[in-house]
């Protein structure tokens, strides 16, 4: 106990204290702004020049697993698609499987590619007018949503708000290295 009555001590367990509670504080903090900005890949990218909220990455990512779904559907009645058909579906229940924002990303890519080769391959098929009609329609909208993904302002907004972070959390970010929020 004499160790503790010497201020020279008191004052060093003192400042490893705060030292310890700033660090824990920013921490929090740092993560709690990583989820807050995360959340707008969920809900929504709010546009404050035009009072809007964007709709969300992620929205749009199950509109296009609905589309590849239907485009499956279509071709899955033609032999020729089968490995076409199988790979859609396997591809899109890989997209809706993801639960980081970075394992949607890279699912929506292979996802993309399956419907390219598939768009591809029905361009050169002998099908009837109407599943072609159809399929052709499922593609237009999954290129539009993917349209829609490549230039939302969600990537952007994830830059931005994390860089605004004030220099002392940046500077206790260099020793807790928090959580940084995803991008798609």
């Amino acid at each position: 106990m004499k160790l503790l009555k010497n201020r020279g001590v008191a004052i060093a367990i003192t400042a490893i204290v705060v030292f310890a509670a700033v660090l824990f504080g920013v921490n929090r903090s740092l993560n709690k702004l990583a989820n807050n900005i995360e959340r707008m890949f969920y809900e929504g990218v709010y546009i404050e020049d035009g009072k809007y909220t964007q709709p969300s990455i992620h929205s749009k990512l199950e509109q296009c697993g609905d589309q590849a779904l239907g485009i499956s559907t279509i071709i899955t009645n033609h032999p020729q698609f089968v490995n076409d058909a199988d790979a859609l579906i396997l591809l899109r229940r890989e997209l809706i499987a993801a639960e980081s924002i970075e394992a949607k990303s890279k699912a929506f890519d292979e996802l993309s590619e399956a419907v390219n080769r598939a768009s591809k391959a029905l361009a050169d098929a002998d099908l009837p007018q109407d599943d072609i009609d159809s399929a052709a329609d499922y593609i237009t909208r999954f290129n539009s949503a993917k349209e829609f993904i490549t230039n939302a302002a969600y990537n952007d907004e994830v830059s931005e708000r994390w860089n605004k972070r004030s220099y002392i959390a940046r500077f206790f970010d260099l020793l807790i290295q928090a959580r940084v929020p995803e991008t798609f």
